[in-house]
């Protein structure tokens, strides 16, 4: 947690070379605007946000969704993009975090 609190910046946008973006554990809101979406599905990077039920954030383009506090799960389970969940494990400092396609709370 980084005590982040509002929406989530279209500005956010603009991190096109980011290889990691958690905003899990924080006090955001509301829906991930579409630009930040829009560049995050060209560039696949590892982005985890409280969007399991009941959401805090609406997030399309979230690779990982979180419960506050709690596990998360990779939206790309069972997808033509299952590959891609496996690539969180080699985040450092994450790996003991996850089981199969879910990660752990800590």
């Amino acid at each position: 947690s980084n005590v982040l609190t509002g929406l989530v910046p279209v500005t956010f946008s603009n991190l096109d070379r980011l290889a990691t973006l958690r905003l899990e554990d924080n006090s955001l809101s509301g829906t991930v605007p579409e630009e930040v979406c829009a560049v995050f599905r060209d560039t696949f990077p590892v982005f985890v946000a409280d969007c399991r039920p009941p959401p805090e954030i609406v997030c399309e383009c979230c690779m990982f969704c979180c419960e506050e506090g709690g596990n998360c799960e990779c939206q790309f389970s069972n997808t033509e993009l299952n590959f891609l969940c496996s690539e969180f494990t080699k985040s450092p400092g994450l790996e003991k975090r996850i089981v199969g396609n879910t990660m752990q709370g800590s």
